[in-house]
């Protein structure tokens, strides 16, 4: 299930399929989003898409982000937690989004900063 409005994460999605997978794209990124049909018939994939609300809802969705109502909640953890976050993703214990970073990246996006020397 892709909800990213992204071609970059609907082709990253696809190319992680195994095969006889099913990829379920919701979410209209701009532009074209070219499948290989060859390994769509070769590897048995389904690709479906899905719209979630109305143009009703999705302008008030706007609306609301535009007024600054809407909130992400990102964590943004160190590659090496890679386990932990599996576990309460499995557990039912990640409110929002976790994004894993490699290195300074992870730290510099919380706020701390490395103890390894250069």
């Amino acid at each position: 299930l892709v909800t990213a409005v992204s071609t970059v994460a609907f082709k990253q999605a696809i190319g992680m399929l195994r095969r006889g997978g099913t990829c379920v794209l919701n979410g209209l990124p701009p532009g074209e989003f070219p499948v290989s049909i060859f390994d769509v018939v070769l590897n048995g994939y389904t690709i479906r898409g899905s719209i979630v609300g109305t143009r009703l809802d999705l302008e008030e969705a706007l609306e609301f982000a535009a007024e600054d109502k809407v909130k992400a909640t990102i964590e943004t953890l160190p590659l090496e937690s890679v386990n932990d976050v599996f576990h309460r993703l499995r557990t039912g214990k990640v409110s929002g989004r976790v994004v894993l970073g490699i290195g300074e990246q992870a730290l510099e996006r919380r706020g701390e900063k490395s103890t390894t020397a250069a």
